[in-house]
């Protein structure tokens, strides 16, 4: 497992992102918001 908060996979098809703090249930901090952030506008730029 990573310590990435945010996970991308892209394959063929759409992009799946997927939260990565299951201890903290997800729970959002400021570390997870912005690689949200950066990893939806890595994909609006990949569309």
């Amino acid at each position: 497992m990573t310590d990435e908060p945010v996970l991308l996979n892209v394959t063929s098809g759409p992009a799946r992102v997927e939260l990565n703090r299951p201890d903290k249930y997800n729970a959002l901090n400021d570390a997870l918001v912005e690689r949200l952030s950066d990893v939806l506008e890595t994909g609006r730029a990949r569309s």
